[in-house]
């Protein structure tokens, strides 16, 4: 149970090795937004509709886009991070930023957030490592999309695994656009899922995944807000644009403290005291 901001700080300092997740609810599972249940079509077919569509239109709105259009895993991360399903899922190195996913909406309902281990994730498919774009099995993923209707062996063959991947794999993103590096954006890339391999499955052990509840009563959401806004947090340094420097400033102001300030500013610098 999380009830204030120091005990983020010690779970992040003693959980050094791990990646970070935070939702504004408490949900069953930790799954991929393609595969679950409120999505129509939750197929590789849809995730390829959508990102197809997503492409023609993302040049005429942004400059930070993937330098090539045949580099789906790359549109797959900028799609993702844009709040379009796939078959990916976000994790952080930070834990102060799944934090504030996890207590940004949603102020009364309880959040939730998540602390995975990653290379024990990957050691579950023989891996002692997180993988990259260029690992064999990412590109697997990467493909299927592509090709629909060919066997799986045939992508097996073409990078020239033992057998098709079944499992989630932890890998590192290249980070190309704003809200990856300020988000310290990791991934994990999903299969179609089958019964058996959902990462709580695969780590049953609280050593290397374990979830913490964050309550929303008596408004600690809204004072764990604050106190990330205190060290640097906010919407703008999630999201470094106009809108998001707007409704912080407005978050900001609208405040009893911040009202205060404002309508009786200190008139010298010996007002301001450390404790």
């Amino acid at each position: 149970m999380i009830e204030n901001i120091n005990n983020v700080i010690e779970i992040g300092t003693k959980l050094t090795l791990s990646w970070f997740r935070g939702q504004p609810k408490v949900y069953d599972n930790i799954t991929p937004k393609l595969f679950r249940e409120e999505i129509p079509d939750r197929s590789l077919d849809y995730e390829w509709s959508l990102i197809t569509n997503f492409m023609l239109g993302a040049p005429t709105l942004s400059s930070y886009i993937p330098a090539r259009d045949n580099d789906y895993l790359a549109w797959l991360f900028l799609a993702q991070h844009h709040g379009l399903p796939t078959r990916l899922l976000d994790w952080t190195d930070s834990v102060l930023v799944a934090l504030f996913f996890a207590v940004n909406d949603f102020p009364d309902s309880p959040g939730e957030l998540w602390a995975m281990n990653p290379i024990r994730l990957n050691c579950c498919t023989g891996h002692t490592s997180i993988a990259t774009p260029n690992d064999p099995e990412v590109r697997f993923f990467a493909s299927e999309p592509h090709a629909p209707h060919a066997p799986s062996e045939t992508l097996t063959k073409e990078f020239k695994l033992n057998s098709p991947p079944e499992r989630p794999k932890a890998l590192f993103p290249p980070l190309n656009f704003p809200r990856m590096i300020a988000q310290l954006s990791r991934f994990t890339i999903h299969p179609v899922p089958n019964p058996g391999n959902s990462i709580p499955d695969l780590l049953p052990d609280e050593d290397y995944l374990v979830r913490y509840i964050i309550p929303s009563d008596n408004d600690k959401k809204k004072k764990l807000l604050e106190d990330l806004d205190a060290l640097g947090i906010s919407k703008t340094t999630m999201f470094p644009n106009l809108d998001s420097l707007a409704e912080d400033v407005r978050q900001r102001h609208s405040s009893p403290l911040s009202a205060s300030t404002l309508q009786n500013p200190p008139t010298c610098a010996g007002e301001y005291k450390f404790p």
